[in-house]
């Protein structure tokens, strides 16, 4: 049985690293702004674009190849593998049971946190689009920016 400890500290720490803003995050925010409440809530569940035109209100959930699209990139984001090899083994008991199910009971609760929590922030997006639409196109901008700049990050620094 795991401990309930272990697991209140990991879901605490898993929310927090879930909270910082990445890739995952810009993309939900994006389709929020561009689509609405829904489509920032889908996005952030894991809806990838269909095509890459944001100016496209469809763009961000389309269908379900779009679903896996936009998941594969969220599995492949460095900001949840990091976590994953950094964080989740100190939480792993030899004494609670396989160690493969340990790490899946874990993951499962990462991933999904992290869903719901960039969820949350496209759906928070839609909810002040009206506000922000007529700047769109300068934080389209700037989220490029902020992208290119955590890229640029990741492979240099």
């Amino acid at each position: 049985i795991l401990n309930l400890s272990d697991l209140v500290t990991f879901m605490g720490v898993g929310v927090l690293v879930n909270m910082a803003p990445g890739a995952d995050v810009a993309f939900a925010i994006s389709c929020g702004l561009a689509g609405g409440t829904k489509k920032g809530a889908v996005a952030g569940l894991g809806g990838g674009p269909h095509n890459r035109n944001l100016c496209n209100q469809g763009s961000c959930f389309n269908d379900w190849p779009s679903v896996l699209r936009g998941a594969l990139v969220n599995v492949l984001n460095p900001k949840p593998i990091l976590f994953i090899l950094a964080f989740l083994p100190q939480f792993i008991d030899p004494t609670a049971g396989p160690a493969a199910f340990q790490i899946l009971y874990f993951g499962v609760i990462f991933a999904t946190t992290g869903a719901l929590i960039t969820a949350a922030y496209g759906a928070f997006a839609g909810r002040v689009a009206r506000r922000l639409t007529p700047r769109l196109g300068l934080i389209h901008k700037a989220t490029a920016v902020l992208l290119f700049g955590l890229a640029f990050q990741l492979v240099f620094l």
